[in-house]
C-alpha cells in the first residue's frame, strides 16, 4: 500500500471528508450540525411553502395564551408595536378612567336599603341642654312621595347641629339652637343609611343664604321650610351640592 493509499485510509478511519479529485459529486450522508443546500433552490421554496402554510393552522389549533406578546419580538409591518390582545372583561366593567361610571356609585347599589326614619326624629351633634331653641318647621307636602333628610349646620364654621327625616306629603317640627345656620336637603326613594343616603339618584340642595333663628325681647324667631316637587321649585334660594357635600 502506498502513502496515498495510507492517508486515504486514515481519512476514512477518522471521518474526515475530503471532495474527490474527480468523478460524479457525491451526495454527502446527514450529520448532526451540518447545513444543508442541495438542489439551489428547490429545497429553500418547499420550506418556505410549508412555513407559509403553518402559520395560519398554527392560528387555528394553536394554545389559546390571554398574555399580552412580547412588545421587543413582536411587531407589525412598519415597525408598529404589535397590539395586546383583548381585555376579557372589556364591556362588562366599566373603564377605571370614565369619570362617568365610578365604582363607588355602582357598589352603592349592593347595599341593602334600609328603613326610612320616622318622620321628624332628629339626630343631634350638639348638646342642647340649657340652650334656648327656636322652633323648625319642615312642610313636604308638595313633594309627592320622595324622601328628605334635612341638615342643619353653622353658617360659619359648618360644624353639624341636626339631621332630621321628612318624608314626603307630610309636615315635622324639630327644634334648633339660636343661631345661624346653613340647610343642605338630600332628597331620594330609597334609603340606605346616612353614609350613602339614597344611593347614587342621592339629589342635594344647599341653601345659598342663611337661615337666623333668634330671640328679641320675649319673642323667639324660628322658621319654616317648604319643599316643592323639582317643577314647583322652593321658596328659598338653593343650589345643587355633590352626596359627599351633604
Amino acid at each position: 500500500m502506498g502513502v496515498q493509499d495510507r492517508d486515504y485510509m486514515y481519512e476514512r478511519r477518522d471521518g474526515v471528508r475530503q471532495p474527490p479529485a474527480s468523478g460524479p459529486r457525491r451526495r454527502p450522508s446527514r450529520r448532526s450540525g451540518d447545513e444543508w443546500v442541495v438542489g439551489g433552490t428547490l429545497i429553500p421554496a418547499v420550506v418556505i411553502l410549508l412555513g407559509l402554510l403553518a402559520i395560519p393552522l398554527w392560528k387555528v389549533f394553536g394554545p389559546r395564551d390571554f398574555r399580552p406578546p412580547d412588545a421587543s419580538a413582536s411587531s407589525q409591518a412598519g415597525g408598529q408595536p404589535a397590539s395586546s390582545l383583548p381585555n376579557p372583561l372589556q364591556g362588562i366593567l366599566p373603564a377605571i378612567g370614565d369619570k362617568s361610571a365610578r365604582l363607588p356609585e355602582v357598589m352603592s347599589f349592593a347595599k341593602p336599603a334600609q328603613p326610612f326614619p320616622p318622620s321628624g326624629s332628629v339626630i343631634s351633634y350638639q348638646d342642647l341642654t340649657g340652650q334656648k331653641t327656636a322652633g323648625f318647621s319642615i312642610d313636604t307636602s308638595g313633594t309627592g312621595a320622595v324622601l328628605h333628610a334635612i341638615k342643619v349646620e353653622e353658617w360659619n364654621t359648618q360644624r353639624p347641629v341636626l339631621v332630621t327625616f321628612v318624608p314626603g306629603g307630610s309636615l315635622a317640627k324639630v327644634e334648633v339652637p339660636l343661631g345661624i345656620y346653613r340647610i343642605k336637603i338630600a332628597s331620594g326613594d330609597t334609603w340606605y343609611g346616612l353614609d350613602d343616603l339614597f344611593g347614587p339618584g342621592t339629589r342635594v340642595q344647599t341653601a345659598e343664604k342663611p337661615l337666623q333663628f333668634y330671640a328679641e325681647g320675649n319673642t323667639i324667631t324660628g322658621h319654616t321650610l317648604y319643599l316643592q316637587s323639582v317643577g314647583g321649585g322652593n321658596r328659598f334660594p338653593t343650589a345643587e351640592a355633590a352626596r359627599k357635600e351633604f
